[in-house]
């Protein structure tokens, strides 16, 4: 029996024993997971704050630096797009000669104002290249953020997986410690160690919440990263468009304020007395804008033709900037020509003319351009029809015709045909002539006896965009009032069928004309 109760003593030493060992170990396990956390989360807090201040700070330098450069360039484009009030009154050949004898009294001052305009340009485009360089760098402490924020969430994980062990061994602990006779001495160490994992415990709860308030700033921080980049990009797209109007503006400053080298070569002036611009802009409406309210011939040049060329402007009519393309007014011309004819154009700007398919397959192809076309008949009534689109294809295509919505006007949508049949709508319509044949008749009937035609343009004269034939033909032959009743059932003269639906008539006069939207949209 006393053999046992040694036994049972030594047994209960070595259980003690383990028992003080095991929560020496779990002490020990407390003080480097606390050690481990700490570093990373004051880390995180002082990288939180230190970020937070860069993107506040950039953000407010960038504001401000892109707000002053706007307000720059509004104040630049003003001054080169509105003259002042006694400029505005003056003809545009009153103008330049005031702005030469200016700029030889102040000598070299247009050269440095225009020096000046393209360094307000350049320093525009630096601030949109430093506001892309603080949006990447933006990203970048925002990827950063996220990365610390992923880590310090699976520290979070370990350290409660920690806990909820310490809190399994305190509850083994105490669960072997009622069962077992220990000294009062072991037990006061286990209470003690008891009450250290408690301490860790509770310490592991204040660094999860810290965590998570750590967590919730870099949500915020997030979200103003956010908000930044997406201020940033509405600025910089601000900036864009402001960069491309003071272009504009200083394209059309040099125009206006000749350099000194420019001065010495006095403008020449026509045979009507019109001024003309140095360096010939792309269309009448560039025309209109750099001051040139006359109306008169010109010269222009658009953007991928190899040379100028003179066309009329009409300045003074619904808001200005229209390029006359095509006119009848007395039938002093013929139109019955061939197609290089027609390729070229013919006619004087100032009076009965076809521009020529060429020019206008690059002149339409630069922008966006609407088209009028004014007829007259001979009773004196008026009319016009406009489309908001219209440009031709090229030669390759022979010169096919594009346009756009019927818009507005009392004379009917011609162009597509009273009918709206394919064979008369001249959407997509390739240039016939006289000696090319590009419509859709193979065998067509001419009129009620039955008699065939292969080519609409020598039925009808004139070159245009025929199928089957047309309601329209512009270019058709010029037929006097009194010769209407001598035309075989019908009078293939000009004609805009939506308007005089006659076929015996045809029409006293036409004007068409073009101007660019981007024009129209400012006036």
């Amino acid at each position: 029996m006393e053999g046992w109760r040694l036994f049972r003593l030594y047994i209960l030493v070595i259980w003690s024993f383990l028992i003080v060992s095991s929560a020496q170990k779990l002490r020990e396990k407390t003080p480097r997971a606390n050690r481990t956390m700490c570093p990373n989360t004051c880390t995180l807090k002082r990288r939180v704050s230190k970020i937070e201040r860069r993107i506040q700070r950039d953000l407010i330098e960038s504001k401000t630096e892109i707000k002053n450069e706007i307000e720059a360039l509004r104040l630049l484009i003003n001054d080169t797009s509105h003259p002042d009030g006694a400029r505005d009154n003056m003809e545009p050949g009153t103008e330049i000669v005031a702005h030469a004898d200016e700029n030889v009294v102040h000598g070299t001052d247009s050269a440095d104002r225009e020096n000046d305009e393209q360094s307000d340009v350049d320093n525009l485009r630096r601030t949109i290249q430093i506001m892309e360089s603080n949006i990447q760098a933006l990203q970048q402490q925002n990827a950063e953020l996220l990365l610390l924020s992923q880590e310090m969430r699976a520290q979070t994980a370990v350290l409660r997986a920690r806990d909820e062990i310490s809190n399994e061994d305190i509850a083994w602990l105490r669960k072997h410690s009622q069962n077992k006779i220990v000294s009062s001495s072991d037990q006061d160490r286990i209470g003690s160690i008891e009450g250290k994992v408690s301490d860790h415990a509770a310490q592991i709860n204040a660094a999860g919440s810290s965590i998570e308030w750590l967590m919730a700033r870099v949500d915020q921080l997030s979200n103003a990263v956010d908000t930044a980049r997406s201020e940033a990009s509405s600025a910089n797209s601000e900036a864009a468009r402001a960069t491309d109007a003071a272009t504009r503006a200083l394209k059309i400053a040099r125009r206006r304020a000749p350099t000194v080298s420019a001065q010495r070569n006095t403008p020449t002036t026509d045979d009507d007395g019109l001024r003309q611009p140095r360096v010939p802009p792309e269309d009448c409406g560039e025309l209109y804008n750099m001051g040139y309210n006359v109306s008169g011939v010109y010269r222009i040049k658009p953007r991928s033709y190899p040379t100028a060329f003179e066309v009329y402007c009409e300045q003074s009519y619904n808001g200005g900037g229209w390029t006359v393309i095509q006119r009848r007014r007395d039938g002093s011309l013929d139109f019955d020509r061939n197609w290089n004819a027609y390729a070229d154009g013919f006619g004087e700007p100032n009076g009965e003319m076809w521009l020529g398919n060429e020019k206008l397959y690059h002149f339409t192809n630069q922008a966006d351009y609407r088209l009028q076309v004014l007829l007259l008949d001979w009773e004196g009534n008026r009319a016009f029809a406009e489309y908001d689109t219209f440009n031709l294809q090229g030669n390759p295509d022979n010169y096919a015709l594009q346009f756009g919505t019927y818009v507005a006007g009392n004379a009917g949508d011609g162009l597509r045909g009273a009918s709206r049949s394919r064979s008369r709508n001249a959407y997509l319509a390739e240039f016939t002539t006289n000696d090319i044949d590009n419509d859709d008749c193979q065998s067509c009937v001419a009129n009620s006896e039955g008699d065939t035609f292969y080519n609409c343009a020598r039925l009808q004269g004139g070159g245009w965009w025929f199928r089957a034939c047309s309601d329209s033909n512009l270019n058709g032959r010029y037929i006097l009032p009194q010769n209407f009743s001598s035309c075989d059932e019908v009078c293939y003269g000009i004609q805009w069928r939506t308007w005089k639906k006659n076929p015996m008539y045809s029409l006293k006069a036409t004007i068409m004309l073009l101007r660019s939207n981007q024009h129209t949209n400012e006036t």
